[in-house]
């Protein structure tokens, strides 16, 4: 019989050597150990947590504000013992669901905790990051992420990075019982420390089988982007006999080391030719992969060569089981590194090298030796080759900051007699094209853009006070924080800025912004949410806040929740009137793209008004992103021309009609009858878009929509709007007529309808 091993709040608090600081955090880390199946991993865990310091107190010169942001979490740096340091918290939407944000905090802090390796980035300790809660300490990567560094190290070694990741993977897989799976492997997550090695990060995923971290299959639900680097097992387990617990397996990292590979050569991101989101997910399942890059490619040039690619292949095979192994991929990259000594070595006869070590010290490179075993008849060529590749090929030119001074070494026993040492070779890179110029220039015309739009608007800063310090509600890409503007409560809606990322990504997140903001000050109508101006944070990495008035009883979903009884005719009738306004009132169309229950919000006299106009667009305009549809989270409302546009003849931008709303009015219809999403019943949203090309729709309720008020002429009206043909969908003036045609009717007591619906209908009438 197994022994339940349990650590209590207080061993926890002990253990992590904060008294009263981690207090809260106990019962969620107690929680972690406490689930795990084996009394040894308990064990395991309870021992490296152990070791963790308390480095509040230790921390000097801390950000203003977070540097660098991901998908859960943000970065702060600060200093520890005279070194810099990144300190990682949850963000904000993530604690506002405080048991839900301590363990995912305990989640990483717990795998974490337990890795030892050169590859994998280091964990410090912990600390409480001031009023805005803990955070793990971990070194500064002054380079950036793997892509960052390479961006500018064009001549970097890229075999030695894949071995040091492949080292990182089979420490993961082998070293613990069960294996470790790091589950979000890409190269945004592999960073470069200041000796030019690779080190894996980003934990908060990670984790053993049986024991999937909750959070993983969260992510499967609300897809955050990653399907790009996920095996076809994690998006379709059922097609490959799994279930999504059983799919998490080691073979899932192999598959996203494939295609860091490729990212490491091509500089893309993999599909980065797909355009449509959507359809990434299907292509991989149907067995589509990256296109190998031609010879006279950038990515042929920096070392991609037949037998990189074909253990990039390898990693991507469809059938898990017939993958390659971590030990197989380092013994394969390590081949490949000895092909290379040969050519080098074909090449350099009888002639002197020079080294550049730029201060890696020299233990480092004897390390580095000892870890790459070659044949014993090219040990004297692989030297050689492997300290100019680990030192001058990894990056060429100073380190900057405090790094030593560069230091050539003479290998003058390599050559024959005392001939002069030849001058230090040089990497010819390709000429700079005019794409930097373009870029800034793109990058200022958002930003007048901006400026422009911010003008035409009313700057509400100095006027809003009390404003939260956490947000308290998030969307897909922004926030919400609680303030107040005089007497009346309001709501700022934030949009991060990563001011750490690259100038593009930038680019874009402002013109979504200034999209949002055109559009939004256009509209004025009861069943629309008033924009009421802006509002500009001091010191905060983020672009203006947009203010509207704050709605106490929040999105339609949470309203109906606490009021079962309420006329939901009423509230799909003020939701059709703010589309008919949005479709007909101006001289070109404006498409809502995201209309669903929780972008509906409640007024204070019950009449719901339409909000969350980050997707919205003119009839006709291209989405943003460079043209990309939204993301999978989204595709449960969206109508299968928005998911398929080329099946149906279609663009993106030809696709983008007002008939899409339509789609999404009748799964909102769904919404409010059974408080439930379309295809609730479907967790992995990534199956929902091939369900709806096939002609899937939701099925009728059952008789607890009835006794909500579903009628068999609101259910005709919902099926109507999901009809495949989008000509043959109703209009949102032909959806007005008919919610007023279904809610009068005799046989309802005439005091169930609502004071203001009945006044509409009698003057209609």
């Amino acid at each position: 019989m197994r022994r339940t091993v349990k650590f209590h709040a207080a061993e926890i608090d002990e253990t992590l050597n904060n008294p009263g600081i981690l207090e809260s955090l106990a019962p969620a880390v107690s929680y972690e150990l406490d689930k795990s199946l084996s009394p040894n991993l308990r064990k395991e865990c309870y021992l490296a947590l152990k070791k963790l310091k308390r480095l509040t107190p230790h921390l000097t010169n801390i950000s203003a504000g977070p540097v660098d942001r991901g998908a859960r979490g943000e970065i702060w740096t600060a200093h520890y013992e005279g070194e810099m340091v990144a300190l990682k918290r949850m963000k904000d939407w993530v604690l506002q669901d405080k048991r839900r944000g301590d363990r995912h905090f305990a989640r990483e802090l717990t795998s974490w905790a337990r890795l030892d390796h050169v590859n994998i980035l280091k964990l410090y300790g912990v600390c409480e990051l001031g009023p805005v809660g803990l955070a793990m300490v971990s070194p500064w990567m002054e380079h950036g992420n793997i892509m960052d560094y390479l961006a500018t190290h064009e001549e970097a070694n890229r075999s030695l990075l894949l071995l040091d990741i492949a080292e990182a993977l089979n420490y993961l897989h082998t070293t613990f019982n069960p294996p470790m799976i790091h589950g979000d492997l890409k190269a945004e997550n592999v960073f470069v420390d200041s000796f030019h090695h690779a080190r894996v990060a980003d934990f908060g995923l990670t984790g053993t089988r049986p024991d999937v971290p909750e959070n993983l299959l969260e992510s499967m639900s609300v897809t955050l982007g990653n399907e790009r680097w996920k095996a076809p097992e994690l998006l379709l387990p059922e097609d490959h006999g799994l279930t999504m617990e059983s799919s998490f397996l080691p073979a899932g990292d192999v598959y996203a080391f494939g295609m860091v590979i490729y990212e490491i050569y091509t500089g893309l991101k993999p599909f980065c030719h797909i355009r449509n989101y959507v359809s990434i997910p299907i292509s991989i399942a149907g067995g589509e992969r990256p296109p190998r890059p031609s010879l006279e490619s950038d990515a042929t040039k920096r070392g991609l060569c037949d037998e990189m690619w074909d253990i990039a292949h390898h990693c991507w095979r469809g059938n898990w089981k017939e993958r390659p192994s971590a030990p197989e991929l380092i013994r394969r990259i390590r081949s490949n590194i000895s092909s290379e000594v040969q050519v080098q070595e074909e090449h350099q006869v009888n002639s002197d090298v020079c080294i550049v070590t730029e201060g890696r010290p020299d233990e480092q490179l004897s390390l580095r030796l000892e870890n790459v075993h070659l044949t014993q008849q090219h040990d004297a060529a692989c030297v050689d080759h492997l300290l100019l590749s680990g030192c001058s090929h990894r990056r060429s030119g100073s380190l900057g900051g405090n790094s030593p001074p560069l230091e050539a070494l003479s290998l003058a026993e390599h050559s024959a007699g005392d001939s002069p040492l030849p001058q230090e070779s040089t990497v010819n890179l390709p000429p700079t094209s005019n794409s930097s110029a373009r870029s800034i220039d793109r990058a200022d015309h958002a930003r007048r853009s901006l400026a422009f739009q911010l003008r035409a608007g009313k700057n509400l800063t100095p006027y809003i006070t009390n404003i939260s310090e956490f947000a308290v509600a998030d969307g897909s890409s922004s926030y919400i924080r609680m303030g107040r503007l005089g007497y009346y409560g309001v709501a700022l809606k934030t949009r991060p800025l990563d001011l750490a990322g690259d100038s593009e990504s930038q680019r874009l997140a402002t013109l979504r912004f200034v999209e949002e903001l055109k559009i939004w000050q256009l509209l004025k109508h009861p069943s629309i949410l008033e924009l009421d101006g802006f509002y500009e944070y001091e010191g905060e990495q983020t672009l203006p806040a947009l203010v509207s008035p704050w709605m106490n009883y929040g999105n339609i979903g949470d309203y109906l929740l606490h009021h079962l009884n309420v006329n939901r005719l009423a509230l799909l009738y003020d939701i059709a009137l703010g589309l008919s306004y949005l479709h007909g009132s101006l001289d070109v169309p404006i498409v809502h793209h995201n209309l669903q229950a929780r972008n509906i919000l409640i007024r204070p006299n019950g009449q719901a008004c339409l909000t969350g106009f980050s997707e919205a667009r003119f009839q006709g305009d291209l989405c943003w992103r460079d043209n990309m549809v939204t993301a999978p989270v989204n595709a449960r409302w969206m109508a299968p021309e928005r998911l398929y546009p080329e099946r149906y003849g279609m663009t993106l931008q030809t696709s983008n009609t007002p008939a899409v709303d339509i789609y999404s009015f009748g799964m909102v219809i769904y919404e409010i009858y059974t408080g439930q999403k379309p295809f609730y019943r479907v967790q992995n949203d990534l199956r929902i878009p091939g369900l709806i090309f096939a002609g899937a729709r939701p099925p009728y309720p059952d008789q607890e929509a009835a006794r909500m008020g579903l009628r068999e002429e609101v259910w005709d009206m919902a099926e109507d709007c999901w009809r495949e043909e989008r000509e043959n969908r109703p209009t949102a003036k032909e959806l007005v007529e008919r919610v007023v045609a279904a809610q009068w009717n005799p046989l309802d007591p005439p005091k169930f309808f609502g004071q203001r619906f009945n006044t509409f209908v009698a003057r209609a009438l």
